[in-house]
Parts: C-alpha cells; structure tokens; sequence
C-alpha cells in the first residue's frame, strides 16, 4: 500500500506542476505581446511556486525547470537585461539537453541566439539558431517560424539583404498556414525593415502597415507602438511631414489609453525627432529637452536611450556647423561617453565598436591622431574576438584611409579652415545614420 504521506506529495507535484505550467505559457505570451511588467510578474510568482516542490522531488521535473529557466531568460532579455538573461539560459540549456523534448530545446537556442544577437556576436548567434533550425527539419511549430525570422534578422544585421528576406519568406508561409497573428505580424515587420534597407521607402512602409493592421486587433499595445514608430520614421524620411503628424497623434492616443512606460518612450522619441526635422530654434530646443529625459531613463530601456544620445550628438553636430562653438565639442564627447558606458556595461559588443568608430571621427576633428589611432586598434580587437566580420571589413578600410585622412585635416588646418569647414571633412553625421540603421535591427528579432 502506497503511504498516504507518498500519495499527498505526489498529489501537490501534480497541482504545482500544473501551475507553473499555466504560468509560464501566461508569462510566454504576456513577453510576445510586449507587457515586459506583468510577463515578469507571473514569472516570479513561479519562482516561489517552485521553492514549494518537495526537494527530494525537484529532478523529476527537469523538462518543466529548463522550460521556466528558459521563459525566465527570455523575460529578463526582453527587459535589457542580458546578463541574468545569460545566466538562467546557460543552467536551461544543461537541464534542457538531459531532460527536454526537441521543441523545447529549439525554444532555448532560439532565446540564447537572440542574447549573442543582440550583444552583437552574429556568427555565434547564427550557430545556435542553425542548430535549433536542424532540430525542427521534421515537423512545424511556432518557434519554427521564429527561428527562420530570427534568422533573417542576423542576415539583414550582416547586410545579406536577399538572404535575408529568403528567411523571413519562409517564415511568413509557416506562420501563414499555422495561423500564427502575432508572428504574422512581426514577420512583416521585418520584411518592411529589409525594404528599408533597401532604401524602398513605399514597399517599407506597405509592409509595416500590414503588420500594424494585424495587431490593432491583438492585446499588443507595446508592440503596436513600435510599429507605428516604424511607419513614422519612413514618413518623415520621406519627408510627408503630414503622416508623420497623423502617426505620432496614433502613438499619443495609444499612450492615454495605457499608461506605460515604453510606448511614452516611443511617442517622447517621435515628437522630438519631428521637432528636429523644423530647423526653428525654439523647436530645436524643445526636441533637445524631450530627448535628454529619454537619456535620463536610460535604467528602464536602454535601446531607446541610445537612440536618444545619437540624436543628441547629431543636434549638436548641427549646431556646431551654424555657430562654430567649440563648447559643443565637449558635450559631444559626453554624449559618446555615455553611449561607450552603456554599450560596456551591457556587453553590447557590435555598439561598442560602432561606438569606437563615432570616437574616432570626434578625435580627428579635434585633430587628436594618436587617442584615433589607439582608438582604431582598440574596436579592431573587440571585433577580432566576438567575430565581427562586417566591422572588421570596416575597420581595414578605415586604416587604410587613415593617413589620407591626416593629410587632408593637416592642410585644412594650415589654410586656417573654420571649425565648420573640418567638420564637413568628418562624416560623424553619417557614421550617426548608419547607427541608427543598426539599431533599428535590434528591434526585430
């Protein structure tokens, strides 16, 4: 006869179990739709359900605990917070190859894929996606299609415009016959970011659309007002000012409706950059105000704070250009500082050899050769050892211009060229661009 104390802790496994299960697909699918709060919420309340499992227990549920490590990471990942995220993968995956099934170990390479993306380690990110991809060669499911999406992402970050919308196409007839809205959605706006890439403004934007079409009728609000940020910088690049107004009313109407702190983000960074776009001095201020409190939250999302510090660093560039103020120059530096800082502390390695890259513009405008040339060697061995090809390339093509460059400031500067003609011979507003290009990546995996 089975002890009645046996049959009870059986009975409480079986009703926790059950539990965490329930909140871990609620956590799961609170995260997809962009409500990082409550998804963290219903994570912790796991944790305790957890701590009440009878101990001599706890290995019986190996597949459920790497299944929580997992969904847990991917809670912390989504909040910027690479690092915890890092750690609870890592104990996932070594419970998950002993215990798990193949869907559930193609879940965790696809969530450690995107960490190593997102710290810019795309070589590493690809092999662990690749991996995840082979495992789910004999059958679909949903992170099926979003290991082809992520994929296409790595692509598009390693400039593989084609490749890139291979994958994503793949992924879009999968989520398509699954009848999966919410990946339907984030497919197209992917595929919007790759025509954007391509400099095709109009197709960019058609694609953005649809997926804004598809998840006004989601709980998604944090997701919608990514998009129509998405759909907003097309119009304003294109300059139809118009839309742009119209966008950035939808973001404020989404804002009063919820209140949250990412979408506020979002409407704060739409409003100053269509403030910037009006060369009038008291909007320029006004946008300068909007964007330092962006940087202030930096601790609540640090992808946008590094939006805001590039948009910073470029106003001053502008104003540099008119005024010929060399005060400007230090808060430039600051603002790299700031960016050099977050990108370190985050262990963002393609930011931070982008970031490298903005440094060495700022130092040959102040005409400082040695701290550029440091500087140069300095990004080529962070790109060297996290396997930055792409930047690597860069770096080559940089060193190589290098003593050009020095002969060309060299002359400038004994023809007693003003601070606004050296300027125009340091391309920061374009390296600035291009880092904005980058970052908008980021936010599609």
């Amino acid at each position: 006869m089975v002890p009645i104390s046996l049959l009870a802790n059986i009975m409480l496994i079986r009703i926790i179990s059950s539990e965490i299960i329930s909140s871990m697909v609620i956590s799961e699918s609170l995260a997809w739709l962009g409500k990082q709060v409550k998804a963290f919420d219903v994570i912790v309340n796991c944790d305790d359900l957890f701590k009440k499992i009878p101990k001599l227990q706890v290995k019986t549920q190996g597949a459920i605990k790497a299944t929580f490590l997992c969904i847990k990471a991917m809670v912390y990942s989504r909040k910027g917070e690479f690092d915890n995220a890092t750690y609870f993968l890592k104990r996932s995956i070594a419970l998950g190859e002993q215990y798990s099934n193949i869907s559930n170990i193609m879940r965790i390479f696809y969530h450690y894929g995107y960490i190593l993306f997102m710290r810019g380690e795309l070589i590493r990110a690809l092999d662990y996606l690749e991996k995840a991809l082979s495992l789910g060669k004999n059958g679909f499911n949903r992170y099926f299609t979003r290991i082809n999406s992520a994929i296409g992402t790595v692509k598009l970050g390693q400039g593989h415009l084609d490749q890139s919308l291979f994958y994503y196409k793949q992924a879009l007839e999968i989520a398509t016959k699954m009848n999966c809205k919410r990946d339907l959605a984030g497919i197209l706006d992917n595929i919007g970011e790759v025509y954007y890439a391509k400099g095709d403004l109009l197709q960019s934007q058609n694609f953005f659309e649809r997926s804004l079409k598809i998840l006004e009728k989601l709980d998604a609000t944090s997701v919608i007002a990514h998009v129509i940020y998405s759909i907003f910088r097309v119009t304003l690049e294109s300059g139809d000012f118009k839309q742009s107004e119209g966008y950035l009313s939808y973001l404020k109407k989404i804002k009063n409706l919820e209140p949250n702190k990412e979408i506020n983000c979002f409407y704060r960074l739409s409003k100053a950059l269509l403030l910037k776009t009006n060369p009038r001095v008291k909007n320029t201020a006004k946008a300068e105000e909007l964007l330092k409190r962006l940087v202030h939250d930096e601790s609540y999302n640090h992808e946008i704070s590094i939006d805001a510090i590039l948009h910073l660093c470029d106003l001053c560039l502008i104003e540099l250009e008119k005024t010929s103020n060399l005060e400007l120059l230090d808060r430039i530096q600051l603002y790299i500082n700031k960016i050099l800082t977050i990108a370190i502390n985050q262990k963002l390695h393609s930011l931070l050899v982008e970031s490298h890259f903005l440094e060495i513009k700022f130092d040959i405008l102040a005409l400082d050769w040695e701290k550029a040339q440091e500087t140069l060697t300095k990004a080529l061995e962070i790109a060297d050892e996290y396997d930055l090809n792409q930047l690597v390339k860069r770096i080559s093509i940089e060193q190589r211009n290098f003593a050009t460059q020095k002969n060309k400031w060299l002359k400038a500067k004994q023809s007693d060229k003003s601070i606004v003609q050296l300027a125009n011979l340091t391309p920061m507003r374009e390296q600035i661009k291009y880092m904005f290009k980058k970052r908008e990546l980021l936010k599609n995996f």
